[in-house]
């Protein structure tokens, strides 16, 4: 009895490779399903989230400056004010600094300063004092005359009439 069959070891492989490649066509069709499903998956997911930040980010550029930032606003903006008082400050410092070294440098011994007055919106300052002598104080005077400094000193004669322990007042405006 024979069927249609050949029952020999080449029939037996053929048999074999057949059911193989069926087998691993099978298996990379599963295998390459299962990777398109999941680069499918991560694609909508990567979407998902891109569209989820867009979202944010609009969100976060449509809302209103918060209570807290505006305060932080606020701070900095009273830091600059003060920074520019502070600027101003020692320019006026500066100024002060710069009128004390010209005093001490064209002081005269035996004037004794007492006081230091401006008046409001002029470059014009009053200084009082106490000069030992009525030469001491010309001599001083004599200075602030000469120095490049000081501008429209000024003197009353009245003041000249007494010869010693003279108190003095002198105005000058700085250049």
């Amino acid at each position: 009895m024979t069927s249609g069959w050949k029952t020999g070891p080449i029939s037996v492989l053929t048999c074999i490779t057949i059911s193989l490649l069926s087998f691993v066509r099978n298996w990379a069709a599963v295998i390459a399903l299962v990777l398109i499903v999941l680069f499918v998956g991560v694609y909508f997911l990567v979407n998902k989230f891109n569209s989820n930040i867009k979202e944010e980010l609009a969100n976060l550029q449509a809302r209103s400056v918060t209570e807290e930032l505006q305060k932080i606003k606020d701070k900095a903006s009273e830091f600059n004010k003060s920074l520019l008082l502070m600027e101003s400050l020692e320019k006026e410092v500066f100024g002060w600094s710069k009128l004390f070294e010209e005093l001490d440098k064209n002081q005269v011994s035996g004037v004794i300063f007492t006081g230091l007055e401006t008046k409001p919106f002029q470059k014009e300052i009053i200084l009082k004092g106490i000069a030992g002598k009525r030469e001491d104080l010309l001599v001083f005077r004599d200075n602030l005359i000469k120095s490049e400094f000081f501008t429209d000193v000024d003197i009353p004669t009245k003041i000249l009439e007494k010869p010693e322990e003279v108190p003095f007042i002198v105005e000058f405006k700085i250049k």
